[in-house]
Order: structure tokens, then C-alpha cells, then sequence
């Protein structure tokens, strides 16, 4: 059995910028804290005329920074869902086990949807870049949703 030597070396930071993004796949995990999941979208920096390979992008999504995962949504072009209950939620639905994230398995149209995000250093201990910035692709966002103040550095609004 062989092991590829560039995989066995991690993750590899890019340079702070805005990368646009295609999203693979979400890979929910309870927080460690044990009140929230940590959806772990991930995601491929796409069509960087650098690199031969796309190059992996993480973004935490922590439940209990709402704001953030609204961000996230609209850096697709796609608004929150009103669910009955008058709550919103990430377009699409998830399955699984409610009371254990790692089952989730998300159905929705943010597979495979493209955004563009604006990636930072990685954060004190981490390989890959943190995401200072969804940007939104939701046109006319502010005159359609007024209350809402997307984040300009989530690294900053986070702490």
C-alpha cells in the first residue's frame, strides 16, 4: 500500500484574496462544546489560473453564528428558506438522525453552486484559510432584506 507525498503533507493555505468557489459537500459535526454543529461546508477554489488542481476551502458554519450561515447562503445567490414555523433555514433539506450531525446528509441546491468568498490567513493552529468574507450575490440584497448586515471580516465579528 502506497500513500500519495503531497496528500500526506495537508492541507496547503492559498494567499488572502477572493477565490470563487464551487461547494462540494457539507460534513456536519457536533461542536465540542456539545450546543451547536459545525456544518463544515466544503468547498474548491475553481478556475485559478495558478494552480493545475482546485484547492480545498472549508467554512465551519457554526449553528449558533446564524448571521454567518445566512451569508453563506445569499455568497450562492439563494435566500433562506421561511419554514413554517416562521424560522429560516439553508435552501434544501438535510437527513439523518437529528440527534447526530455526522448522519446528516444535505439535499438542496448548494451542491455544486458556485460563489465567490474572500479567504484570510489560517487562524493561529490551522492549515487552511479562514473565510473573512461571504460575498453576496443576492441582487438589490439590501432594498429586498434591509435588516440584514452582512459581515464585512468574520474573523473580527466571530470573537
Amino acid at each position: 500500500m502506497s500513500f500519495s507525498q503531497e496528500k500526506l503533507e495537508g492541507f496547503k493555505p492559498v494567499p488572502s484574496g477572493v477565490y470563487r468557489v464551487r461547494l462540494v459537500e457539507f460534513k456536519p459535526k457536533m461542536a465540542k462544546s456539545g450546543n451547536s454543529v459545525n456544518l463544515n461546508a466544503n468547498a474548491v477554489i475553481i478556475g485559478h489560473p495558478e494552480w493545475e488542481k482546485e484547492r480545498k476551502v472549508i467554512a465551519n458554519l457554526n449553528t449558533s453564528i446564524e448571521n454567518f450561515i445566512q451569508d453563506f447562503s445569499h455568497s450562492f445567490g439563494l435566500p433562506m428558506e421561511v419554514q413554517p414555523d416562521g424560522k429560516l433555514s439553508l435552501p434544501g433539506s438535510w437527513d439523518g438522525d437529528e440527534s447526530k450531525p455526522e448522519t446528516w446528509k444535505y439535499n438542496g441546491p448548494l451542491i455544486n453552486k458556485e460563489a465567490e468568498w474572500e479567504l484570510g490567513p489560517p487562524a493561529e493552529g490551522f492549515s487552511f484559510n479562514t473565510i473573512r468574507k461571504f460575498i453576496c450575490r443576492i441582487p438589490d440584497c439590501a432594498q429586498k432584506y434591509p435588516k440584514i448586515q452582512h459581515a464585512n471580516d468574520m474573523a473580527k465579528n466571530s470573537n
